[in-house]
């Protein structure tokens, strides 16, 4: 088994790591499965690393004997089962050095981190997932070399101000019509049965007992009842037609940008109305996103049921944050689905159960869309299809499940009409289930489809259900119902009180605690392990007014925190104390958004008083070489060998010469 010596640190020790070069990268994935890096792994490649690193530094200071290259850069190293590149003399005179692309994205993550620590410029390059790779380089211009570079996004983020982050929006202040908007909310949540309108809302039983998906009609791209809504005068047009059209029912889904929990956007909204006619709008779009908020009347208004699915995910939170949209009056499909006991309560798979024909197809761009890049432009057919899924379906579908709520509850109850006292226990019954499952349901999943259990309507199966003692079995059950009927149904009343607790969650920032992200807490235990890594308190204070520098920059871009810099960043920088750009950009080489369109000298300067309290140079990113230069040097170098040649060649023909004329005098002496 082959040996590699390595030289770290500048130590005149040699270290040496045995490689596993037999092992595979498939090898190694079966045993370790899609995991980082182990620990030997990490110590062989910090190793290898540092050794690049020192190695091209020599090769530009000049120092570097070419026996060192010779001697121990001929046996590959393996690590994680990949085979990395030899540190050969035509490797390290190149500007960057191109990883292994058989790494994990968690083992590449590992090597990112070990980057940092080793002062190397690091990226990841490849245009597909299959082709990804990690390329570093010591020279601060080096991955401006690699040809398939990733990149950020072309589009701006911080060009969409979120509605709550700004000072006004068209004359209102987001804080004051929150407030407005939360009270209009609670009054439905107080008086659940509002939702339900006289005259609209009413339901023959046996008129729809056989009702499914089974005959609607899928939507496809070459539909004439849908818009693509890709600019502001479309906006308006859609504004317009559902408030002339007068619809009842609104079905709404959004896509989301959502990096994490502190970095959303809407990226599309899709709509579909009881008139049917549909509408995706690409919020993303210029000018569009200011003209979203023209929406906010239809939704606030109380006459309009509108219907989601799982909107206690992003939805409510989203239409709020981005812009001022409170949902007043909603249907959860979701929390209908959990009243009836579906297990499998994702929306395709609900929509399976009611019968819908070729769900498959459905299935497949669930599969494919539902976590996407939804900022990528232009939008793909695929991607807005996707997205008309999401709300085709949901009108119809809302009152397929209150048929079923309604058909189970009757079922359950008999026929007999409710009395003052029962229908104050059926609410009672509603608002106590509602409120015993709050506190459970923090998250909405996604869960495998299933068949149908709506389809069973046995007593037994629903131990909850209210039971009236008095009643004849015989009697079959009321077929008609309008909304005073439905308001009695303790299910349908769960159901709608649940969705209308969602909508009043609205969007909230949270604040990140800086001391409490993963990233600065392995630096606190890497610190601990090692001194050469250790934080002073000078770190620890910079890293604190860094977080607050972040909360204040986002309040002046009017934006989201997490829209200035990622908080790992921060605690990056507070670890390596960069002075400049190009120093920040050996902890990410592509800076965040912030940082390539503002100034941050007031950051900076931070820094620099960090590094000056422990007696620091303020201009360390000032030594950082450029790979222009290095080929300057090696041209100055090999003209200087090529001038020393040539002089030692004229020197000894002088020599050569002298000594042939003083043979000849000689001769002729004689």
């Amino acid at each position: 088994m082959g040996r590699r010596k390595y030289r770290g640190n500048g130590s005149q020790t040699k270290k040496r790591v045995s490689d596993t070069s037999s092992s595979s990268s498939a090898s190694y994935q079966r045993h370790y499965g899609n995991s980082g890096l182990t620990q030997k792994d990490k110590k062989i490649a910090r190793r290898y690393l540092n050794e690049y690193r020192e190695k091209c530094l020599d090769l530009y200071n000049g120092k570097t004997s070419w026996k060192r290259f010779r001697s121990d850069s001929n046996v590959p190293v393996v690590i994680a089962g990949c085979r990395f590149p030899m540190l050969t003399k035509d490797m390290l005179m190149r500007p960057f050095l191109a990883l292994p692309k058989e790494l994990t994205g968690k083992q590449r993550k590992s090597i990112h981190e070990l980057c940092v620590y080793a002062n190397l410029y690091h990226a990841g390059a490849g245009l597909t997932k299959d082709e990804r790779y990690i390329a570093i380089s010591v020279f601060s211009d080096g991955l401006d070399h690699v040809p398939d570079l990733s990149s950020h996004h072309e589009m701006s983020f911080l060009k969409f101000k979120p509605w709550v982050c700004r000072k006004r929006f068209n004359g209102i202040v987001p804080s004051k019509a929150t407030k407005n908007g939360h009270g209009s909310i609670y009054k439905l949540v107080d008086q659940p049965g509002e939702c339900l309108r006289d005259g609209i809302d009413m339901m023959d039983l046996k008129e729809v007992e056989k009702d499914d998906l089974s005959k609607t009609v899928p939507p496809t791209m070459d539909d004439d009842n849908w818009m693509l809504v890709d600019s502001p005068e479309k906006m308006r047009q859609c504004i317009r037609e559902l408030e002339d059209a007068g619809v009842t029912e609104l079905a709404f889904d959004l896509e989301s940008h959502n990096k994490s929990k502190f970095q959303q956007l809407t990226s599309m909204l899709q709509l579909a109305s009881s008139c049917g006619k549909e509408y995706v709008v690409d919020t993303l779009a210029p000018g569009v996103w200011d003209t979203v908020n023209g929406l906010a009347p239809v939704f606030a208004n109380p006459s309009v049921v509108k219907i989601g699915h799982a909107i206690g995910g992003m939805d409510v939170q989203g239409l709020h944050r981005d812009f001022g949209i409170f949902v007043v009056n909603a249907f959860d499909t979701h929390e209908a689905a959990k009243t009836l006991k579906m297990p499998g309560k994702g929306l395709a798979k609900v929509c399976a159960t009611y019968g819908l024909p070729n769900s498959e197809v459905y299935a497949h761009l669930k599969e494919s869309y539902q976590n996407t890049d939804w900022t990528k432009r232009p939008l793909e057919d695929p991607m807005i299809l996707y997205g008309r899924y999401d709300v085709h379906y949901l009108i119809q579908l809302r009152r397929l499940m209150m048929r079923d709520l309604v058909k189970r509850e009757q079922w359950n109850c008999g026929s007999r009409p409710l009395t003052e006292d029962a229908e104050g226990k059926l609410v009672a019954q509603s608002l106590a289930t509602m409120m015993a499952q709050y506190d459970e349901d923090a998250s909405v999943d996604e869960e495998p489809m299933i068949p149908n259990p709506a389809a069973s309507t046995d007593p037994a199966d629903d131990s909850e259900s209210y039971q009236d003692p008095g009643v004849d079995e015989s009697m079959e059950p009321k077929t008609l119902s309008g909304a005073n009927e439905l308001r009695m149904n303790a299910d349908l009343m769960q159901v709608i009180s649940r969705s209308q607790e969602i909508c009043l969650k609205l969007w909230k920032e949270q604040m990140e605690s800086h001391l409490k992200i993963p990233e600065f807490q392995s630096m606190m235990v890497r610190s601990q392990n090692s001194k050469s890594d250790a934080w002073s308190s000078s770190q620890l204070e910079l890293y604190g007014e860094l977080a607050r520098w972040r909360q204040e920059a986002a309040r002046r871009q009017e934006c989201t925190a997490g829209f200035i810099c990622p908080m790992e960043f921060l605690a990056l920088i507070a670890l390596k104390r960069p002075t400049s750009r190009i120093g920040m950009q050996q902890l990410s080489y592509q800076l965040p958004e912030f940082f390539e369109t503002n100034n941050f000298d007031d950051l900076l300067e931070l820094v620099r008083r960090s590094r000056l309290a422990d007696g620091l140079d303020e201009n360390r990113d000032k030594r950082i070489p450029t790979y222009e230069d290095f080929l300057e040097l090696q041209r100055r170098r090999k003209e200087t060998m090529e001038l020393v040649h040539t002089l030692v060649f004229t020197a000894g023909m002088g020599v050569v010469v002298a000594a042939t004329i003083a043979s000849v005098l000689r001769g002729r002496r004689r």
